[in-house]
């Protein structure tokens, strides 16, 4: 049942009668899923933050090592940094398959790309939800299908401003856009028709990764991102400016204490030293009369 499953949708494979050829080629499969995966549990988000930041951002948010979670926690720049070593790494995988294997052995890497992303042997198999290397495995394997889903996912991530959403809805939208444009313009290939079968297989993953994002964007309880440049350094000056006022005002009050308790101190000192003082004179008096006296 195997072989007739490769001989159906790889090509080159003979389902008939399995020979040295299949052999080596279901050994490059492996190598190019083994590769893939052990590339693609490099999870820049968490190297990253760690280098950069001394931390882990998944202690941070939405506890992912995604490009969007290094967004929020870290800014911009972390967040482009991160996408683009995701990406790379997909871009990789997807072209080391492609080299040796053709179109299968570029969706196999793809897909184990992702598997290393979401679920990475070098990280206790906490990752991130593979948004950009799905994104990359689709363009780097059919940019007719990729076209029209990057469209779809900006329109829906401008309206909404939730990056969650439009990556659920591209995520199922993929295999079905795929399926249909493959049947346009002749008869589609076998490598064409495993690829729907990982795209469904890279669309479960995605879905199921998102499934909490889902549960707040249903409750309105998903971040939404912002798109105003400025933003968050204003609020950190305004907070900023705020604890300093307060600062200002906590030792403006420390020393008007401290300056109240000299003044009382003084008030307190002045009469005892003026009785000290009508001691001594007095006692200087009795003196002067009794040498008078005598």
């Amino acid at each position: 049942m195997f072989y007739n499953f490769l001989g159906n949708y790889v090509s080159g494979f003979s389902a008939s009668r399995p020979t040295l050829a299949d052999a080596i080629l279901i050994a490059g499969f492996i190598f190019c899923a083994a590769a893939a995966y052990l590339l693609g549990s490099l999870n820049f988000g968490i190297i990253f933050s760690k280098i950069f930041y001394k931390d882990d951002v998944r202690n941070h948010g939405s506890k992912n090592a995604g490009a969007t979670n290094m967004q929020r926690t870290y800014g911009t720049a972390a967040g482009v940094i991160t996408l683009c070593g995701d990406a790379a790494k997909a871009a990789v995988s997807c072209l080391l398959g492609g080299f040796l294997l053709g179109l299968p052995g570029a969706y196999i890497a793809g897909l184990f790309c992702v598997v290393g992303h979401v679920f990475p042997l070098y990280y206790k198999f906490k990752g991130g939800k593979g948004v950009v290397t799905v994104a990359v495995l689709i363009a780097m394997t059919s940019i007719k299908t990729f076209i029209p889903l990057i469209i779809i996912f900006l329109v829906l991530v401008i309206g909404t401003r939730y990056i969650s959403l439009g990556s659920v809805i591209c995520a199922m939208l993929y295999p079905i856009i795929l399926f249909k444009l493959i049947g346009i313009g002749g008869e589609a290939t076998r490598g064409e028709y495993f690829g729907v079968l990982i795209a469904f297989a890279v669309a479960a993953i995605v879905v199921f990764k998102h499934r909490e994002n889902i549960r707040r964007i249903l409750n309105r309880t998903e971040s939404k991102i912002s798109f105003k440049k400025g933003k968050k350094k204003k609020e950190n000056k305004e907070n900023i400016a705020e604890n300093s006022e307060t600062e200002n005002e906590t030792m403006s009050d420390r020393e008007g204490l401290i300056s109240g308790e000299i003044s009382e101190k003084s008030e307190k000192t002045e009469p005892e030293d003026a009785v000290e003082k009508d001691v001594k004179d007095g006692v200087k008096k009795k003196k002067k009369n009794k040498n008078n006296k005598k």
